[in-house]
């Protein structure tokens, strides 16, 4: 059985109720995936964040621990959304969730 999808607002997703956030739904709770449950995949599904300054600066960081190859490059994206003008079929890129405490 496959449950209605919720919206959330970006702010939300990327604040409040980001990934391992415990949402409390009216009918269940559930926690919010990792970025590996992000769909992304999708065209059209993010926009590029156009935040050079930023970018420089978690590319240093992320170089200095390791975590980014020397000629690595970041670029910071919204989370998956669904634009209404798009027309198409199944469901729109979203987030996936755990029911809590499955």
């Amino acid at each position: 059985m496959s449950a209605k999808p919720v919206t959330l607002r970006p702010s939300q997703l990327i604040t409040a109720f980001g990934p391992g956030a415990m949402v409390d739904l009216p009918m269940r709770s559930v926690v919010i995936g990792g970025l590996d449950l992000w769909h992304m995949r999708e065209a059209g599904s993010w926009r590029t964040i156009h935040e050079p300054r930023a970018v420089q600066v978690l590319e240093t960081l992320l170089r200095a621990n390791g975590r980014l190859a020397e000629d690595g490059r970041l670029s910071l994206r919204t989370p998956p959304h669904h634009d209404d003008a798009r027309s198409g079929t199944g469901e729109p890129p979203g987030v996936e969730a755990r029911i809590f405490p499955a």
